[in-house]
This record gives structure tokens, C-alpha cells and sequence, in this order.
């Protein structure tokens, strides 16, 4: 017999201690549930109104729990409501309450943001500064203030997030909130990156890293290492962009912020990728992938499985690419992240494109046009027109081609995109070399070359030109060697055609010297004085031959050394010398008789 096990309800807590209703403390975390049962107990034992309101409100900016903090605030808000309709609080006690307030209301902005709907969630954040100006809280309004640009920003209103910025900026720096100023200083600099004023984000990024340095807030330096690396990275910097991001990875890896530390791995691994580096690339993004799996980011997990794929696309690797960029595609297919899903389909037709599958290609970047259009990303709409238009090439469209890379150079232009200028003045290049205007082909493919190199950073440019020059040196060496020993080939030549001439004169003059002497004897009889000196002569002549056709061996030999190559000499003098003996009383003795 089989028996099933029911479910049962989950036990509530008692809620005239725990005052919100259907609170499940198995739910909590030791530390949650020991702060909230800790600060309860004090709440229960006051019996001022006001300090009952700042126990609730500890619960609400102490507690992580997501299904819980929410409840405490509603409670707060309800609470504080209430007892503000009383005419027997002091001033003091009204500002508290008029605080308590406006923050619950902050609150609720917040959570609305969270959940999407940003309309609501100004409208909260509008609210809650009216009741700070009303009753001069300048930390609450300075806060709101900040928000407020925060969420202009988010909705792509930032010139109008700039204005809340700087004002949330004068209000800090009157109450000398020092850390706030660096955050809201953050803030103006991310605007600016976002209006392309990169030398003014820089500068403010910096002024904020100087304060946080200056009140040692380490979290706060990472971040702005960071984004000052990312400054540089935009400006081809690598050196300076490396620096500041394993500034940042150091003290982030100290901190333990491991969403923060995939972040700058990820940042790394894209500026190895960009100097096609694809070994360092893999390394980094592998180590953001491990960390995103760790803490269950679908959406960090996501764009790592595609920054995996871009790179062993561009080592060539095209099915393991598209491993990662379908796992990359089933994460984002149940996850709302339009700006991603747009990337992750301009890669996938990439691959398509050089598969040949053209149809499947252009499916696949129309896609990735259209979210961009959608989400008004000018940018990359022009490298996602840039592909349609190269589709359009191969299938033979020429004119629809180059409509295309028009159009996908305008938007680069408009929004100096290397990485789209790039890919446009490319697909321009070979649509003019189509149509025959070569002179346009060649301009582009100018311009597609200089976009190309303007991404190495400057290290590697100098690799290259110590490459390029250590080539070049080396090429210019070999020529020489190859002259020289040619030189050298000819002069060893001309010099034996020029030693042998020589060598056979001096025998023949040996030959007629020693004839010479016979034909003295048969002429008449000389003095023996006579006859040895011509012997000697003769002898001489062909001990100096032998010396000289000995000579280039003996120099091999002794290796230059003067007292061996003497010894030489002195041994053919010696072999010399008896059969000079011989000669000589022969010839002697025949030219005497005779």
C-alpha cells in the first residue's frame, strides 16, 4: 500500500510580537532573526512613540530579506502616519516622524524600481523630497536628490540626471557628507561616459577616487578604479585600462564583492580579447563564469557564456563558439535583458554567415537590429546594420549593400564608434570594389585599416614595431652577408686565378734558372765561386717558393702564432737543405770539370 505525504502550511510567527502577519522565521537567516528578535524586544519594552518608530526603522535598514524588510516599512509608514496625525508632538518629534516618512516613502520608490516601473517609482521619489524640503532634512534630501538623477538616468534622461546630480552635490557638500559626494560625483561621471565627454568623466571620476582615498573607503576606490579604467580602455589606453582594473580586482578580492570581482574579470578579459590575446581572454572570462555560476547570476552567467563564444570565434573555433553562444541564448530567452540578447544574436549570425547559411544569418541580425532600434542603442544598431548590409553583398545586392553600409557609417560617425566604423568602412570598401569605383574601394578600405589598428593598444604597437624593425634589421644583415660572402666569392677568385698565374711563372723561372745552369756547363767552365753562387741563387729562389705556396697553410696551422709558424720554416729550410748539398755538388763538379 502506498502512502503520500501532504504538504503542510508553513508556521507563521506570532504576529503580536513580530507585528507583521504570515512571517515564516524559517525563512530568516540566524543573523536576520537575531536582529530582528533583539530589536523587537526593545520596541516591546518602550513605551515612547518615537523611539518605537526608530526601532522598526533599524529592522527595515538592517535586514537583507527581501520578503521582509518590505513588510517592516509598510508597518513604519503606517505607524509613522499615524501617530504625525497626533497634535500633541513636539518639533522635535514631528521632524523625526516627518523623516521616518519621507524614508519609507524612498523606499517604495525603490521597490517599484526594482520591479519595473519607474514611473512609480518617480513619482515616490518626488514625493519623498517634497517632505524633506518641507522640513529642511538635508541628509534625506541630498539622498533623494541622488535618486532622483539615479532614475533620470536609468530612463536615459541625462542631462535632467545631471541637474539632480549637482544639486544633491551642493546639499552634501554643505553638511560635509563626504562619501556621498564621492558616490553622487560617480554618478555625474557615468553620465558624462554616457554623452561621450570622456575627458570630463575622467576628471570627475578622479575627483571622486581622491575623496574616497582621502576617507579610505575601499569600496568605493575599487569602484572608481574601475571606472576609470574603463575611460582608458574607451581611449585604447590598455596600459593605463590593465592598471586600474587589477587595482580594482585587488581590493575587490580582498572585500569578497564577487559580483564585482566578475565585473572587472569580464572588463579584463575583453580588453586581452580586443589585442587578440585569446589565451589571457579565456583565462579571465572562464574565472567571471565561475563566479557568476557561484552566486546564481543568470544574467552575469549569460553575458559570460557569450564573451566565451566571441572568443573562440575569433581563434577560429566556430563550434565551440556556438556552444556557448546557444548557452548563452537559453539563459536570456526566459531573462529580460534586451541589450544582451541583441549581442548574443548578432553573434550567432555571425557564425551562420561564415557557415554559409545567408537566410539563417540575416533572420538572425534583423533580430539584433530591431532590439536595438527598439532600446534606442544607436551605437549598435550601426555594427548590427554593418551585418545585414554584408549579408546583402554576398547574396549579390549590391545596391542594398551599400544603402546599408551608408547607413551603418552614418550612426558610427554619429556616435565615433571604432567598433562599428569599422566593420562599415569594410563592408563600404568591398561594395565599391563591386561596383567598379575603385577609388572609393580604396579610401574605405584606408579608412577600414586605420579603424583596424586605432584598437591595439600601445604596447603591442610597439611590439609590433620592435617586430617589424628586428624583421627589417635582420633582412638588411642577410643582404649584406649575402653581398659580402658574394665579394668576398668573386675576390677569392680574381686572387687564386692571380696566385696560380704566379705560382706557374715562378716555376717556370725555376725551371729556366736550373736549365740555365746546365747550359752553363755545356757553354765552358765557370770558377767554383761562380758555380755556387748560381746553385745558391737557384736553391734560394725555390726555398722562397716554398715558403710562400706553404704560407696560407702554415698561418691555418699555427694560427698566426710567429714562434710556430718559424718552426715551419725552419723544417723546410731543413728538408732544403740536404738536397741543396746534393744539387750542389753535382752541378758544381759539372760545371768546374767542363
Amino acid at each position: 500500500m502506498c502512502t503520500s505525504v501532504m504538504a503542510s502550511d508553513p508556521e507563521f510567527a506570532d504576529p503580536d510580537f513580530y507585528l507583521i502577519d504570515e512571517l515564516v522565521l524559517d525563512k530568516l537567516t540566524e543573523d536576520d532573526r537575531e536582529l530582528i528578535d533583539t530589536t523587537l524586544k526593545l520596541y516591546h519594552r518602550s513605551s515612547n512613540d518615537t523611539t518605537r518608530l526608530s526601532f522598526i526603522h533599524h529592522i527595515v535598514e538592517e535586514c537583507w530579506n527581501d520578503e521582509v524588510w518590505p513588510q517592516y516599512n509598510d508597518y513604519l509608514h503606517m505607524q509613522a502616519m499615524q501617530l504625525l496625525e497626533e497634535d500633541n508632538l513636539s518639533p522635535a518629534e514631528a521632524f523625526f516622524t516627518n523623516k521616518i516618512i519621507s524614508g519609507a516613502i524612498n523606499n517604495f520608490g525603490y521597490l517599484q524600481y526594482r520591479k519595473g516601473d519607474l514611473q512609480g517609482a518617480m513619482g515616490f521619489f518626488h514625493e519623498s523630497l517634497k517632505i524633506q524640503e518641507k522640513i529642511g532634512d538635508q541628509k534625506g534630501l541630498a539622498s533623494s536628490l541622488n535618486n532622483i538623477g539615479s532614475l533620470y538616468k536609468t530612463v536615459e534622461m541625462v542631462d535632467s540626471a545631471l541637474v539632480y546630480f549637482n544639486r544633491s552635490i551642493v546639499v552634501k557638500e554643505k553638511i560635509g557628507d563626504m562619501k556621498g559626494i564621492a558616490v553622487t560625483l560617480n554618478n555625474i561621471g557615468v553620465c558624462y561616459d554616457e554623452l561621450r565627454n570622456i575627458s570630463d568623466a575622467l576628471e570627475v571620476y578622479k575627483r571622486s577616487l581622491k575623496i574616497r582615498e582621502e576617507i579610505n573607503d575601499q569600496k568605493g576606490i575599487a569602484g572608481s578604479y574601475f571606472n576609470i579604467g574603463s575611460i582608458y580602455d574607451k581611449q585604447n589606453d590598455v596600459k593605463l585600462a590593465l592598471d586600474y582594473y587589477l587595482k580594482s580586482l585587488l581590493i575587490r578580492e580582498k572585500i569578497g564583492e564577487n559580483e564585482a570581482i566578475a565585473n572587472v574579470l569580464n572588463n579584463i578579459a575583453a580588453v586581452y580579447n580586443n589585442q587578440e590575446d585569446y589565451e589571457n581572454a579565456l583565462i579571465y572570462h572562464k574565472r567571471s563564469l565561475q563566479l557568476r555560476l557561484n552566486t546564481s547570476d543568470r544574467k552575469g552567467e549569460a553575458i559570460a557564456y557569450n564573451n566565451i563564444g566571441l572568443v573562440y570565434d575569433k581563434q577560429g573555433s566556430r563550434d565551440e563558439a556556438m556552444e556557448y553562444y546557444s548557452k548563452s541564448l537559453k539563459i536570456l530567452e526566459t531573462y529580460n535583458s534586451p541589450n544582451v540578447l541583441s549581442i548574443v544574436y548578432n553573434n550567432i549570425g555571425l557564425i551562420l554567415l561564415h557557415r554559409g547559411d545567408l537566410s539563417e544569418a540575416l533572420a538572425y541580425y534583423r533580430k539584433s537590429e530591431r532590439i536595438r532600434c527598439e532600446n534606442k542603442d544607436q551605437s549598435g544598431a550601426g555594427w548590427a546594420i554593418s551585418n545585414i548590409g554584408e549579408i546583402k553583398l554576398r547574396m549579390g545586392e549590391v545596391d542594398s549593400a551599400l544603402y546599408y553600409g551608408k547607413m551603418g557609417m552614418a550612426i558610427a560617425e554619429e556616435y565615433n564608434e571604432i567598433q562599428a566604423l569599422r566593420p562599415n568602412a569594410s563592408l563600404l570598401s568591398k561594395t565599391y570594389r563591386k561596383l567598379g569605383n575603385y577609388e572609393l574601394a580604396l579610401t574605405y578600405y584606408e579608412l577600414y585599416i586605420q579603424y583596424r589598428d586605432s584598437i591595439l593598444n600601445e604596447g603591442n604597437q610597439k611590439e609590433v614595431i620592435r617586430s617589424q624593425t628586428k624583421y627589417e634589421f635582420e633582412k638588411a644583415e642577410l643582404i649584406k652577408e649575402q653581398r659580402r660572402r658574394e665579394h668576398a666569392r668573386v675576390d677569392a677568385e680574381i686572387t687564386g686565378r692571380r696566385d696560380n698565374l704566379q705560382y706557374s711563372i715562378i716555376i717556370i723561372v725555376i725551371v729556366v734558372l736550373f736549365l740555365s745552369l746546365l747550359s752553363v756547363g755545356l757553354i765552358g767552365v765557370v770558377s767554383p765561386v761562380i758555380a755556387e753562387g748560381l746553385i745558391f741563387f737557384v736553391f734560394l729562389i725555390f726555398f722562397e717558393f716554398l715558403l710562400v705556396l706553404a704560407d696560407p697553410y702554415i698561418e691555418g696551422w699555427s694560427g698566426g702564432a710567429p714562434g710556430i709558424k718559424l718552426l715551419f720554416n725552419a723544417g723546410i729550410a731543413a728538408l732544403i737543405f740536404p738536397l741543396h748539398a746534393l744539387f750542389e755538388n753535382k752541378l758544381k763538379s759539372r760545371l768546374v770539370r767542363h
